[in-house]
């Protein structure tokens, strides 16, 4: 009885100077104080990529798309995923889950200017393994519809605070700008770096949403590692993201055409380091925004240097970070949409939820159309013939923020305003925003007016529960 304990001891036994793991080759590599030789190192970080893919709710079968930056992150997913896809020559007839995926590279060169010979390199590396490659600017979220307009100087009167307006306006006649030109104006009003770079990822996000959907793409693979979920949810949580952190820092389905996949989700940035000097991969240096800069210049940039710091001391800090986040759960599925980043928002916080909100025009939306017999909303941005339409076509104006989510309310907090009481400045001007904005405001709004015209008609659960 006492010899089968004893010899399942020996065999996970550590042997000095052998690989952990195979306990046959010399380590040459050693990460949170464990020893790996080079090859059982590669098939660690190729075998957490898969199972972490695996767990995917995605149909088998379905076409994915790879958001490539460059970076090392990027650039190791897109080694990994292309050897996930790759053929085994000694069982061919072994199939992938997903077997097909294509690339994408969002250009932000109107924002970062040493992003402007990045493309070619991008372009050089992803035609190395013959890949479709799609490169979208981040200015074309200003040309998917007409810009819309914040109101920098009619906002706010004497009766609403300037803190609880956020007026945008769709403009029905709206000459052509430069979308670059208009990109650089918008991040150009804002002060706060924390601002900036949040509305850089959500302009970013959005377009490779945006991008998936029309490639016919059912997921988005993103190279979010152990260490930036870490980094995240320190960051998110001082934001007031705490209730889409599931959707940050996880595989998520809040975008119901399109999932959001992290599968190196479990391996350390200083693993992907390794992992691509193992593996000779090329990667594209470039800057962010606050590169160089102090580690007090924005909230994301202060979080990493405090994950950063700690885990050169306690090396379990990282991995105990980011599996407690893990485990944490929200009800954001059953949210509503923030029109900003297109994130969940608590309805039940009285500061966030719309029904709040007293100012808050509302969006006409008749229950039944002549032209379009139907209880669903048709103020559209594609709608020509519904009664709504007309109206989404005119000048409009709509208060946002009772619509935005807290962490969006700071950056509205930071776009310039100015009273109808105070004569407008001459220097100042509307800021320009993305079209998308309004669209999914006017939605928010006509899914609320149609559900107080049916509401006698719906059936209260009694077992709700307020969280």
């Amino acid at each position: 009885m006492d010899e089968t304990p004893k010899t399942k001891l020996s065999g996970r036994a550590l042997k000095p100077g052998m690989c952990n793991k195979c306990k046959v080759e010399t380590p040459s590599i050693i990460v949170k104080r464990a020893e790996f030789c080079r090859s059982c190192f590669l098939d660690s970080v190729g075998h957490r990529f898969r199972g972490n893919l695996s767990k995917s709710s995605i149909p088998e079968g379905s076409k994915l798309m790879v958001a490539f930056s460059g970076g090392p992150s990027s650039r190791a997913l897109l080694q990994t995923m292309n050897d996930y896809c790759r053929v085994d020559p000694e069982n061919s007839r072994k199939k992938r889950k997903f077997p097909e995926f294509c690339v994408c590279y969002v250009d932000q060169s109107s924002i970062l200017d040493s992003h402007a010979s990045d493309a070619s390199k991008i372009t050089a590396i992803v035609n190395s393994y013959q890949r479709e490659l799609f490169i979208v600017s981040l200015e074309a979220v200003f040309e998917e519809h007409a810009p819309a307009l914040l109101k920098t100087h009619i906002g706010v009167d004497d009766t609403i605070s300037a803190s609880s307006s956020f007026n945008i306006e769709l403009e029905k006649n709206a000459k052509k700008v430069d979308s670059r030109l208009l990109v650089q104006q918008m991040f150009g009003t804002l002060s706060s770096m924390t601002s900036k770079e949040d509305l850089l990822h959500y302009l970013t996000l959005h377009t490779l949403v945006r991008e998936a959907k029309a490639q016919g793409c059912a997921g988005i693979l993103l190279g979010d590692t152990a260490t930036s979920v870490a980094i995240n949810v320190i960051s998110n949580t001082c934001k007031g993201r705490g209730l889409s952190l599931p959707a940050d820092i996880m595989d998520s389905e809040w975008y119901q055409d399109v999932h959001i996949l992290r599968p190196m989700r479990d391996i350390l940035s200083k693993e992907i380091g390794i992992f691509n000097r193992l593996s000779k991969l090329e990667t594209v240096a470039h800057s962010s925004l606050t590169t160089f800069m102090a580690p007090k210049a924005s909230i994301s940039r202060l979080s990493q240097d405090f994950i950063v710091g700690l885990e050169k001391e306690f090396p379990a800090t990282v991995s105990t970070v980011a599996r407690t986040a893990f485990k944490i759960q929200t009800n954001h599925l059953s949210k509503k949409q923030c029109p900003l980043c297109e994130g969940p928002v608590d309805s039940t916080d009285n500061f966030a939820s719309i029904d709040s909100s007293a100012e808050t025009p509302g969006y006409p939306c008749k229950p039944i159309c002549e032209t379009k017999p139907s209880f669903e909303c048709c103020s559209d941005d594609k709608t020509t013939t519904a009664c709504c339409a007309q109206n989404v076509n005119k000048n409009e104006q709509v208060n946002v923020y009772p619509l935005l989510c807290y962490a969006c309310r700071n950056i509205a907090h930071d776009f310039p305003k100015q009273k109808t009481t105070q004569s407008p400045s001459p220097n100042q001007h509307d800021v320009p925003l993305p079209a998308y904005i309004a669209h999914n405001s006017f939605r928010r709004l006509s899914q609320n007016e149609l559900r107080n015209q049916i509401s006698d008609f719906l059936i209260e659960d009694d077992n709700s529960v307020s969280y």
